[in-house]
């Protein structure tokens, strides 16, 4: 039974979880559809790795951080996507298609249209919630946000399966009605291989292991929406012996270079392997959300980030700025310290009072996310779970 699996980012992006799963899942007759820039010159519209078959769907990466450019790479992927898939699936023909359903997730239509044609079945894994997350990049809308739920909800009547990443959306009104086709899976992590560090990830990882302040790190999407810009201002006016590492990109990096904080450091995004081993270095990990108070929005916060998993595979005690949900979470399993935004001042008077915690506590956090780690993001058993639900 041939398995095709579908993701708008996938090799040779290096942060993707769904890399990991697809390389590591052990079914036969693996395939995968993909997005692909139309800078990668070196790559062409199809790929073998690690005997899997990878087909690539071209597109405009976006120019600037506006929501035209934004619009301009969703609209050329989707457009385009109606050309190539129906190649893809007349060649390979699966019996089951894997979606990996980051934003936006309407790239799956052709596959609904199709499906009556080449009968397969769908599984989709939700990554993120629509409409509502599109509503923290733009003004709301109540006629857009209709239309986009009404979208969603056919995605989620022709889809087999659903895959949610938390159990905080059980007996939720949008998924109630299809409770019997849910599971429940969260995002895991890999552990890290052996392999060396490439010249600059080692750049990083020495930076870190010889700094002699305590080092805050933070790894992924440099946005509006993580409390990035409120704690690189608290860091750096802070009296005490703290850093701010902050490795990723996104909207927000260009702003915050340009105020030129001199206890906040930028760096590009590394390939999943060696962040493990560079978040392994700092003292404290970040963790920061920012949701509108609006309840139409209120449900993304049942959502927890996909880098949570790796803060705790990489046992380093979190320092979060989040929302009520995330907030009792990181309380509830002493996976490190939270707090509410309330001021520039006040964070920063609290970020001191953390240097006064006891080794003994630091060692209790660090247990707690070990614990926590292995009984609900460990690889092997995402991949059981995954793997069950494609044979069934």
């Amino acid at each position: 039974m041939k398995t095709l699996f579908f993701s708008p980012k996938f090799y040779p992006e290096p942060n993707f979880y769904i890399n990991d799963i697809v390389f590591d899942l052990e079914i036969p007759d693996k395939v995968v559809l993909t997005g692909k820039k139309i800078s990668y010159k070196n790559i062409s519209f199809f790929l073998k790795k690690n005997k899997v078959n990878i087909y690539y769907i071209p597109y405009f990466e976006r120019s600037r951080n506006t929501i035209f450019s934004l619009l301009f790479e969703y609209f050329s992927f989707f457009l385009l996507s109606f050309l190539i898939i129906p190649i893809v699936l007349f060649l390979e023909r699966p019996k089951k298609i894997f979606y990996y359903g980051i934003s936006p997730p309407f790239y799956i239509f052709p596959f609904i249209l199709l499906k009556v044609f080449f009968r397969y079945k769908i599984i989709f894994w939700v990554q993120d919630i629509w409409p509502e997350s599109i509503f923290l990049r733009m003004p709301f809308s109540n006629a857009f946000y209709r239309f986009i739920k009404f979208l969603m909800s056919i995605i989620y009547k022709f889809s087999d399966r659903l895959i949610l990443i938390s159990k905080k959306f059980k007996g939720s009104s949008r998924f109630k009605k299809y409770e019997i086709k849910i599971d429940y899976i969260p995002q895991g992590c890999k552990q890290e291989t052996k392999s060396s560090l490439d010249e600059y990830s080692l750049k990083i990882f020495n930076l870190i292991k010889n700094e002699t302040r305590k080092v805050i790190i933070y790894a992924g999407n440099v946005s509006n929406s993580m409390f990035l810009e409120e704690m690189a201002e608290a860091v750096n006016k802070n009296k005490n012996d703290f850093v701010f590492y902050i490795i990723g990109d996104g909207p927000l990096k260009k702003k915050l270079i340009k105020k030129n904080y001199k206890k906040v450091f930028f760096f590009e995004f590394v390939e999943r392997n060696s962040i493990l081993k560079i978040i392994k270095q700092a003292d404290f990990a970040f963790l920061g959300r920012k949701l509108d108070k609006d309840k139409k929005t209120k449900i993304i916060s049942k959502i927890f980030p996909a880098k949570l998993s790796i803060y705790l595979y990489c046992q380093v005690p979190i320092i979060s700025l989040a929302d009520e949900d995330l907030y009792r979470y990181i309380n509830r399993n002493n996976l490190g310290y939270v707090n509410k935004f309330s001021g520039v001042k006040e964070l920063s008077d609290w970020l001191s009072s953390l240097l006064l915690e006891t080794e003994e506590k630091i060692n209790s956090i660090k247990f707690s996310q070990k614990d926590l780690f292995s009984r609900n993001f460990d690889h092997n058993n995402i991949l059981k779970k995954i793997k069950a639900i494609i044979e069934k």
